[in-house]
């Protein structure tokens, strides 16, 4: 088998610090895959230790590039012609640019993806990246979690005579179209992490804090569970 690099796929024999250029420049462009232990010629080489490897560039890519972008990253061992290569899975980052840790937002340290290469960024590019990153929300931004359901969601929907499908989570912010879950979906779905608290404070003083109550689960849920609370 014999792989062939594109602006979507970049290989690289061995594992070298030039690992974390290339990272940055997927996420700063439109994400993909970066190989490890493929040739440039696309002939799969293999790497000797990949797991001693993997562990290498997880730590290279958690202490070398900023903002923090290990939750969209997808990093594993695949087997290819019975020899061990590392694929790193890019997704297009929410806080760009990303840069080299400890150089700054500069030209020497941003990437980009120019066809099948990985070029610094110029002045111009930094600055529409920028522009780009403070006009974004936060609820469209991709989740760093993928793995997302919505029974609850379709069941409402369906509770209600309508239909939860692709389409209607794009157009209502769920899903970007590029097929990732945004941070909207993520508040939506069933893996819902995030908790809302209501606190009591006592008549007298009006400061003194009395009862804390949390609420978990699915974002819509939690809602009901806490108007409930407050007319009781």
């Amino acid at each position: 088998m014999t792989f062939k690099e594109s602006k979507t796929i970049e290989f690289k024999q061995l594992v070298t610090e030039n690992a974390k250029n290339e990272v940055i420049a997927f996420t700063n462009t439109d994400g993909e895959t970066l190989l490890l232990g493929i040739a440039d010629d696309g002939t799969v080489v293999g790497l000797k230790n990949a797991s001693a490897d993997l562990d290498r560039v997880v730590m290279m890519l958690k202490d070398g590039i900023s903002p923090d972008l290990m939750p969209f990253l997808g990093l594993r061992i695949e087997v290819k012609e019975n020899k061990e290569i590392i694929v790193i899975k890019v997704h297009k980052g929410p806080m760009r640019p990303y840069y080299l840790n400890g150089k700054g937002i500069k030209v020497s340290s941003v990437y980009v993806r120019r066809g099948t290469c990985s070029d610094q960024a110029s002045n111009l590019e930094i600055d529409k990246l920028l522009r780009e990153r403070q006009g974004d929300a936060f609820e469209t931004y991709p989740s760093y979690r993928q793995d997302l359901s919505f029974e609850t969601v379709n069941y409402e929907f369906l509770n209600n005579g309508k239909e939860f499908n692709t389409e209607k989570m794009i157009s209502l912010g769920l899903q970007s179209k590029n097929n990732e879950f945004t941070n909207l979906g993520l508040l939506l779905s069933d893996q819902c992490p995030y908790s809302t608290a209501i606190i009591v404070f006592s008549p007298a003083t009006g400061t003194t804090a009395i009862d804390t109550i949390v609420f978990t689960g699915f974002l819509l849920k939690q809602l009901k569970v806490i108007l409930d609370y407050i007319e009781a």
